[in-house]
């Protein structure tokens, strides 16, 4: 017989029973309301109907550090549950493989082999690599920061702006503080992104503007006097500016009550009324999901297989301590929820969510977004 979990097996008993996937993606994961209800179904209903001398199978992904397999292994290794046997079949082999292999042997070469693994490994975050190729759940160190890819290797001393790229500006339009966030992108092709069909992007942030009680007007003004610095450097060519953002952006309320012209359109009127400024919009009509946009800033900050694609100039003083600081909220029972915490302190998540968006349309992770049309021009 067969049922989901928290389906219904009471009166029914087994000889072998065998748990698949409990946890049907990383959304049920992390949310430790579904992990205590796994838990509770596999206390109260699907251990109790072993019979005597029965086998237990458990396959699943190892998203989460405190996920069915981890809370049995701590039971186990304290002497308080039963003997489990662990066998893993990690995409790349590891140290001591089970199947004998050599470490960093693929798991099936005549489908992929180590080059179209480590292509891979480049391409997504850290923890969809670990849980989903590796069979390694993070620590919960990992699990509770946001931008658990950003190290001190993120920091750069001095980024200096490129004359022959255009300069990009990412916008997020909370007004205590509005914040905005100024990069580059570098350009270029390895034999892995040959492979892939997508140029290998290096995001270089060169500065941060980060008011309090700020308006779209003010920030502009702002905006302009860093803008005409880096268009001496042009030698008076005009300067390209990509906007990315927040799209509520294209919303009147962030610009006050009863303005006639929304975010994008006052940054559009305001530069097309000054020389010099080749301004492009290229902002969604619907923000991507939080998910997305997070997932899409870590696979830059640091890939699975260490490579770094984001680097911050040491200036950009509040971003690195978004970096550093913004968490996951907890629950009543200071379990990790996959929410990220906008309260505990209100001067964080306002300079990362404004670079997120910009990451996100450049390099982002997609499948995730809004239904909702296109770009903005």
């Amino acid at each position: 017989m067969t049922a989901g979990v928290g389906g219904q097996i009471t009166g029914r008993g087994f000889d072998l029973g065998i748990i698949d996937d409990p946890y049907k993606n990383w959304v049920d994961a992390m949310s430790p309301v579904y992990r205590n209800m796994v838990w509770q179904w596999w206390q109260s209903t699907f251990r109790t109907r072993a019979e005597p001398g029965a086998s237990i199978i458990i396959l699943m992904t190892r998203w989460h550090h405190e996920d069915l397999v981890s809370r049995l292994l701590a039971q186990d290794a304290e002497g308080t549950g039963e003997n489990w046997r662990v066998i893993e079949m990690p995409a790349l082999a590891k140290e001591d493989d089970h199947l004998g292999r050599d470490e960093g042997q693929p798991l099936w070469p005549e489908r992929y082999d180590e080059e179209a693994l480590e292509v891979m490994k480049r391409t997504f975050s850290e923890e969809v690599w670990l849980s989903l190729y590796q069979q390694t759940p993070l620590s919960e160190s990992k699990v509770g920061r946001v931008y658990k890819g950003f190290t001190t290797k993120s920091v750069k001393e001095d980024i200096n702006f490129d004359p022959f790229k255009p300069l990009c500006v990412s916008m997020d339009f909370n007004v205590n503080p509005m914040a905005w966030v100024y990069f580059q992108v570098d350009e270029s092709w390895s034999r892995f992104s040959v492979l892939t069909g997508q140029a290998n992007l290096v995001i270089n942030v060169l500065g941060e503007l980060c008011y309090p009680d700020s308006s779209t007007p003010e920030m502009c003004q702002v905006l302009l006097e860093k803008l005409m610095d880096f268009r001496k450097m042009t030698g008076q060519m005009d300067l390209q500016v990509n906007v990315y953002g927040d799209a509520a952006g294209f919303q009147r309320a962030t610009v006050g009550v009863g303005a006639s012209r929304t975010d994008y359109e006052i940054i559009r009127v305001f530069f097309a009324q000054r020389q010099g400024y080749d301004v492009r919009m290229n902002v969604p009509r619907a923000n991507p999901a939080i998910r997305d946009r997070v997932n899409s800033m870590n696979q830059m900050l640091c890939n699975a297989a260490g490579g770094r694609n984001l680097f911050v100039d040491q200036s950009c003083v509040s971003l690195i301590k978004d970096f550093e600081k913004v968490k996951y909220k907890k629950d009543a029972g200071g379990n990790t929820t996959g929410l990220v915490d906008k309260t505990s302190d209100p001067s964080l998540t306002h300079l990362s969510d404004a670079l997120g968006y910009g990451v996100w349309s450049i390099a982002g992770i997609k499948q995730g977004a809004s239904e909702e049309g296109g770009l903005a021009q």
